[in-house]
């Protein structure tokens, strides 16, 4: 998957965002990883219902590393190697099917 690399023990993932959704969801399309959520990016409310989302379903500590502004974001997810995180993904995915 194009969006993951592995640094240490931990995996940087690349997401594509859009605010102002009906809900907020995670989805993995065409190995490309997109977060949905309702929020705006007004001070930063997207940006932490993206790591409170991410949080929740990877059950692992999140940081952003990068795109704070952007609609693109890189971020950390601690502890997890890039295997595992698709395999979460890809759980994820199965389970709304």
């Amino acid at each position: 998957m194009k969006s993951l690399n592995e640094v240490g023990c931990d995996t940087l993932i690349t997401i594509k965002v859009k605010t102002r959704q009906a809900s907020d969801m995670i989805l993995l399309e065409d190995g490309e990883v997109y977060v949905y959520v309702k929020d705006p990016p007004v001070k930063n409310k997207a940006n932490k219902t993206i790591i409170n989302l991410l949080r929740k379903h990877f059950k692992n500590n999140v940081i952003l590393e990068y795109g704070q502004n952007s609609t693109i974001k890189v971020l950390r997810i601690c502890n997890l190697n890039s295997n595992q995180v698709i395999e979460i993904l890809q759980r994820k995915k199965e389970e709304e099917n």
